[in-house]
């Protein structure tokens, strides 16, 4: 009669299983569901710092664009016809070479070139740096005039824009840099040929 009176193991063990089971199981839930809140505030953290990395492209790539603006600016004027200048009340009494040195030599041009330096493509910085150094070299003398300094100078200023292009997304471009010249350039299918 005692071993009926007795709890036997199964007993014990369905028993504790019939008290333990909605135990485990609650605390499983908290545990899946504190998983589940640090993976959603994790994913909600990285998609804020993904938003705010765009943001602040976005920025960069505005800023960018306004300096590369900037820095064009005098040598779009190399490529200017003379009568643009009379035209244009600002530039009375300069010559062309004039208004290019004044405004590549002006503090607020150095300011941007140094920005250009600071946060531009290397590919945009080299090919900059090498157009700078052209005009350099040409010392005082005007707008070069011989066909193979035209020729080098339009290569370095072609080069320059195809940098700029791939710096701002167009990486893959298949142009090369006399074709990115061709909208300014009237004449400039004589230069392409004679530099095959």
């Amino acid at each position: 009669m005692l071993g009926n009176l007795e709890p036997t193991l199964i007993q014990w063990i369905t028993a504790f299983g019939a008290v333990a089971t909605p135990i485990l199981l609650a605390v499983f839930s908290a545990i899946g569901w504190t998983i589940k809140k640090k993976v959603e505030e994790n994913q909600k953290k990285e998609s804020a710092l993904r938003d705010r990395a765009r943001k602040l492209e976005e920025e960069l790539r505005d800023d960018r664009l306004k300096v590369y603006n900037e820095i064009l600016e005098p040598f779009m004027l190399v490529f200017t016809k003379d009568e643009g200048f009379a035209a244009d009340k600002n530039y009375k009494g300069k010559t062309k070479q004039q208004i290019i040195q004044s405004k590549i030599l002006s503090t607020s041009y150095r300011q941007t070139a140094f920005r250009l330096s600071l946060f531009a493509a290397d590919e945009v910085v080299r090919a900059y740096n090498a157009l700078m150094q052209f005009f350099y070299n040409q010392g005082d003398t005007d707008v070069p005039s011989s066909e193979e300094m035209v020729k080098k100078m339009m290569s370095l200023f072609g080069d320059f824009l195809l940098a700029i292009r791939k710096s701002v997304g167009n990486e893959d471009t298949k142009l090369d840099n006399l074709e990115m010249l061709e909208w300014l350039i009237s004449d400039i299918s004589k230069f392409r040929d004679n530099s095959n």
